[in-house]
């Protein structure tokens, strides 16, 4: 917020300045304060349960993973990161946001509570349509 000057002048001008100007400063030290607060954004993706068998699904062709009636999780090393950006976060005396981000179809939303459930403070779903596949080659 800016403070312009008062258009009239009288004796108590510059008391109106003085604290006028103390307000701005304290509002400029709390900006400077929410700036300096820790955001750790962690991806995470949704993956075949690591304990589940994968079957190829012919019909598809020989690298086509069978994926319906098949229990999904969150990667394993995604977890890691989560639990990681949280001990980050307790390290700094809480002062910080955990941030999960995913891309995928509706049922990412999932994985994202999971990391929610995990201690994560924020959540975001970037929703693509299901017969889009969100490998790391597609999205380069």
């Amino acid at each position: 917020a800016t403070i312009n000057p008062p258009q009239h002048r009288n004796s108590n001008d510059s008391e109106v300045l003085v604290q006028r100007s103390t307000l701005h400063q304290s509002h400029l030290d709390n900006e400077t304060a929410n700036a300096a607060i820790m955001k750790i954004l962690v991806p995470i993706k949704r993956v075949i349960d690591y304990a589940i068998k994968i079957r190829v699904d012919p019909s598809k062709g020989p690298h086509a993973v069978q994926q319906s009636n098949v229990k999904m999780s969150m990667n394993p090393f995604c977890e890691i990161a989560v639990e990681e950006a949280i001990r980050l976060k307790e390290g700094n005396n809480n002062e910080g946001e955990v941030i999960a981000v995913s891309i995928g179809p509706k049922q990412c939303s999932e994985t994202i509570r999971t990391a929610l459930a995990m201690g994560a403070d924020r959540g975001v779903h970037i929703e693509t349509k299901g017969d889009v596949r969100g490998d790391y080659i597609d999205l380069q």
